[in-house]
C-alpha cells in the first residue's frame, strides 16, 4: 500500500515510542544538547602574557638603602596566573642587587650608578630601572685650626654628590683627651695637644674626611707678686 507524500512528511517530522507515542525529533535533540553533546566546556586561564611590577623605577639615596617591590603575571584575559614563577636578576649587582622570594623582591643599593632589575617569567617579563644615587668626595672645613683648651671651634662637611644624596655625616674625635666633637661638628678643647676630627658619611660610609685640631694650654693668671707681708690696717697695691 503506497503512502501519500503528507503521511511520509508526517513520519520524518516523528519518532515513535516503544509504546506508541509520536515524539518530535527537535524534543530528541534537545536532549542530546542539555546532556552535553558536542558543546565545549568552560576552560581554565592561558598561559603568561604579560609581567607586572608594583613600580615603574627605583631610586635608591643610600648605600645598603633598600626597596621591596612585587611582579604578577597575567594571562591575555588578565586573570592573575598565582602559581606562576617569576625569576628576579639584576643587570649589575655592583650597583643594585635583587633578593626574591616567589612574588616579591628586595632590591638593594651596592654602588652608585644606574642599572635594570627584571622579572620574567620564560621569555616574558618587566624591567624595572634603578638608580643609586652616589657621593664623589667629602671635605672637612676648616682643614687644620688651633684653640686653647677650655674654647671651641665649629667644624663642617661639604659634599660633592648627586642631587638628592643626604649630606649628613657622624663627627667623631680620634683623641678625645685633647679635643671631643659633639653630633653639630661643634669641637672642644680639653688638654694640650693634637687631634684628628673625623667627618663620616652617613649615606656612603666608604666616605669620610678629615681636620686637624690643635689644643694649646688655656691663658692663666699670673699674682704679683707671689707673697707679701703687710701689718695690721695696711694697705699694700
Amino acid at each position: 500500500m503506497l503512502l501519500s507524500s503528507r503521511t511520509q512528511t508526517r513520519s520524518r517530522a516523528h519518532s515513535t515510542s516503544r509504546f506508541g507515542v509520536a515524539i518530535p525529533y527537535v524534543l530528541v535533540l534537545g536532549a542530546l544538547a542539555a546532556c552535553g553533546g558536542g558543546g565545549d566546556g568552560p576552560t581554565g586561564p592561558g598561559p603568561v602574557s604579560r609581567v607586572e611590577v608594583s613600580v615603574g623605577s627605583v631610586t635608591l639615596t643610600a648605600i645598603g638603602g633598600t626597596q621591596a617591590v612585587t611582579g604578577t603575571a597575567r594571562d591575555a584575559n588578565g586573570t592573575a596566573l598565582t602559581s606562576a614563577t617569576i625569576a628576579w636578576t639584576s643587570d649589575n649587582s655592583a650597583i643594585a642587587s635583587v633578593a626574591s622570594s616567589g612574588t616579591s623582591a628586595t632590591i638593594t643599593a651596592r654602588g652608585p650608578g644606574a642599572t635594570v632589575i627584571r622579572a620574567r617569567v620564560g621569555t616574558v617579563g618587566a624591567d624595572i630601572p634603578v638608580q643609586v644615587l652616589g657621593i664623589r668626595a667629602i671635605q672637612v672645613n676648616p682643614g687644620n685650626a688651633s684653640i686653647r683648651a677650655g674654647d671651641t671651634q665649629p667644624f663642617s662637611a661639604t659634599f660633592d654628590a648627586d642631587p638628592g644624596v643626604p649630606t649628613t655625616v657622624t663627627w667623631t674625635s680620634d683623641n678625645s683627651v685633647v679635643a671631643t666633637v659633639a653630633a653639630t661638628g661643634l669641637v672642644t678643647g680639653v688638654s694640650a695637644g693634637t687631634a684628628v676630627i673625623r667627618a663620616t658619611s652617613i649615606a656612603d660610609p666608604r666616605f669620610s674626611a678629615t681636620g686637624n685640631i690643635a689644643v694649646v694650654p688655656a691663658r692663666g693668671v699670673v699674682v704679683s707678686p707671689g707673697s707679701a707681708n703687710i701689718a695690721t690696717s695696711e694697705n699694700r697695691t
